[in-house]
């Protein structure tokens, strides 16, 4: 099962940073990881994730970033099949949610992201941003909430959470 994994994700669960107040995800982010990887979920990232996870890494920084998330996640291209999906879904949300979701570029770029797990089949979109990406999406893919998939109980997906011990480790490049 291949599952979409959006910024937030990588940036709580990878990098390991919050903003105040949200300390917490960062636990949530990398329990679900683990338990994906435990599973053998194909975790996917598109290339405007990528891109947005690493405007904040510094340039000594950068490479051992990239490293990693090359080491660990599926990374994929946006290519014309994508844009042209994206189009579809900016043009079918065009409503004043702009002004309740961060405006038309936050928007576009959650449109690309939708669109890159929809053209390559994702089984859902794994993120924090519920709201705005289901509003997005409109029903094409699955918009999974991040504390919902680590909270729910074991499926035949999902094993039990993993011991902290074992995420220390994890990431490592």
């Amino acid at each position: 099962m291949k599952i979409c994994l959006d910024t937030n994700v990588l940036i709580w669960g990878v990098r390991g940073a919050a903003s105040p107040g949200q300390d917490e995800m960062v636990q949530y982010a990398r329990n679900a990881l683990m338990r994906m990887s435990v599973e053998r979920a194909e975790m996917a990232i598109p290339t405007p994730v990528m891109s947005e996870y690493l405007v904040d890494s510094d340039t000594g920084r950068r490479e051992n970033e990239v490293k990693t998330l090359r080491k660990n996640f599926q990374i994929l291209p946006f290519d014309a099949l994508a844009a042209s999906e994206a189009a579809l879904l900016v043009k079918s949300s065009r409503t004043n949610r702009e002004e309740h979701f961060g405006g038309r570029v936050a928007i576009k770029f959650d449109a690309m992201i939708l669109a890159w797990a929809i053209v390559h089949k994702c089984h859902c979109i794994l993120t924090y941003n519920t709201r705005e990406m289901s509003t997005i999406a409109r029903g094409r893919i699955a918009v999974q909430d991040l504390v919902q998939f680590v909270d729910a109980p074991q499926s035949s997906m999902l094993p039990p959470s993993p011991r902290q011990t074992d995420l220390d480790d994890f990431f490592k490049p």
